[in-house]
């Protein structure tokens, strides 16, 4: 208990300020909590293993099997494990032993909050209607939604939303009048300096998931582009709590590309439209201007707090990366990729990525001993991909493409990125695996780029970019 008692305090000191969905006040009792709420104990120690990345993986698997059996064998609902489940999936990235779990966790967090009657107004719910109408609850007046479950609700759609924003790998929670009411309520009430932050956090993400989902057809880019802009320009960072404001900064920055990003996509897709590039020049340049205030941000947060940063903070790097490389890679008659890439270049971010990946685990967090190889595992991923981009856009300068990092080969010939090698044989030519010709550059000469976007780097990043986890281990 004397251990499990310091991690919780690293915990709330070190981890807690990134996650507002789920609060401990601080004067919370460790023993009572691991009595009355084991679930959430055990989430918390498990996550905040941030120096010895085996035992952590080994303590999720754990929770992972607690979950199953409280959940799908007992059929138990409660706010407890719905908690546990925001507090794993923030930080799934580095401790989860399959990392597909994050959206089978996010679904599970989905289907409590409807079990739980949190997703509506109290009794508004069809069950109490029927208890009702039959009587035996006619005379009792609905409880009142409590603060936490106000969180929990926003914290399931905050996720859920950031996924599918980023990666389109699931359907979130639709948005209702009861959290835009829930959003008000915290706001109002401000029981902690997070829940200011929650709302503008939550709000952020439920912009960019209407540029990502709405239709533009018949509608000028730039109108509707003009209207969310306005939008987010209206959501301030208050200058409190550093950790939330880089979440919040992230979040602002990343849905500023999610929306300029417009500006280019149909023209990498449909030919007909090549003929408006130069109309859309302005917009893409402010889509060039988010990346970089993207990468401004992401950059500034100091190496040693990678281990605490929560997973959103990575996924926004991820579809960050791949709306950048499409750009990068456009092949538009009068698009000067050259120019672009002299004001922003990717081979440049992902190689400083790459390092500062590197540096974690010697950083010496919280005067800690690192047993924490994750970010140097997934350096080697991210400098690998940057060579692959030069090769493909400088052939004839480009270093020669080492060996594939464990894991990714298998992965990219199953998305068809590069060819089977016979056995025996040879790689094609002085850069290792060769990538298809035609069906992957294709006529358009980059359209395998486009292609990583929807097959390569959905399985890639939620999937087999996994931090070089090996997660049959353990």
């Amino acid at each position: 208990m004397q251990e499990a008692g310091r991690l919780f305090e690293r915990y709330q000191r070190l981890m807690a300020p990134n996650n507002p969905f789920v609060i401990l006040p601080e004067h919370t009792d460790v023993w009572e909590l691991a009595q009355e709420r084991p679930f959430l104990m055990q989430a918390i120690v498990a996550v905040s293993l941030i120096d010895d990345l085996p035992r952590s993986h080994r303590m999720c698997k754990d929770v992972m099997r607690q979950l199953g059996e409280r959940m799908l064998m007992n059929s138990e609902k409660s706010m407890e494990l719905l908690q546990g489940i925001l507090v794993v999936v923030n930080w799934w990235h580095m401790h989860l032993h399959d990392s597909q779990q994050s959206t089978n966790l996010i679904h599970l967090a989905m289907a409590l909050v409807t079990d739980l009657n949190i997703d509506r107004a109290p009794g508004t719910c069809s069950q109490m209607s029927k208890e009702v109408s039959h009587g035996p609850m006619a005379s009792k007046t609905p409880k009142a939604a409590t603060s936490d479950e106000r969180r929990a609700l926003l914290g399931t759609y905050y996720l859920g939303s950031m996924l599918s924003t980023s990666f389109h790998k699931l359907e979130p929670l639709k948005w209702t009048p009861w959290m835009s009411q829930s959003l008000e309520v915290l706001e109002r009430m401000a029981e902690y300096e997070s829940d200011v932050f929650l709302v503008r956090l939550v709000n952020a993400q439920h912009i960019q998931e209407e540029i990502s989902t709405a239709a533009l057809t018949g509608i000028p880019i730039a109108m509707t582009s003009q209207a969310y802009a306005a939008q987010l320009d209206r959501i301030t960072v208050p200058p409190t709590i550093s950790r939330l404001q880089y979440l919040l900064q992230l979040q602002l920055a990343n849905a500023r590309i999610s929306l300029w990003d417009r500006s280019f996509q149909d023209l990498l897709d449909d030919k007909s439209k090549h003929s408006q590039l130069q109309s859309r020049l302005p917009d893409i340049w402010r889509f060039v201007s988010a990346v970089k205030d993207y990468a401004d941000v992401y950059f500034s947060v100091p190496v040693s707090e990678y281990l605490t940063l929560p997973f959103p903070a990575f996924a926004q790097f991820g579809f960050a990366f791949i709306s950048l490389m499409r750009l990068a890679t456009m092949d538009v008659p009068g698009w000067d990729a050259k120019c672009m890439r002299d004001h922003l270049d990717f081979g440049e971010i992902m190689e400083y990525c790459s390092s500062r990946f590197e540096a974690v685990e010697a950083s010496g967090l919280d005067g800690l001993s690192i047993d924490n190889d994750a970010f140097t595992r997934w350096a080697q991923k991210t400098r690998w991909l940057k060579q692959f981009f030069d090769s493909k856009m400088s052939p004839e300068t480009a270093r020669p493409l080492g060996p594939t990092p464990a894991g990714l080969e298998k992965k990219m010939r199953i998305s068809g990125i590069l060819e089977d090698v016979a056995p025996g044989a040879a790689a094609q030519g002085p850069q290792g695996p060769t990538p298809p010709g035609e069906g992957w550059m294709g006529a358009m000469g980059m359209e395998g780029f486009t292609y990583f976007d929807e097959a390569f780097w959905n399985s890639f990043n939620v999937g087999d970019f996994d931090f070089g986890l090996d997660m049959s281990a353990g």
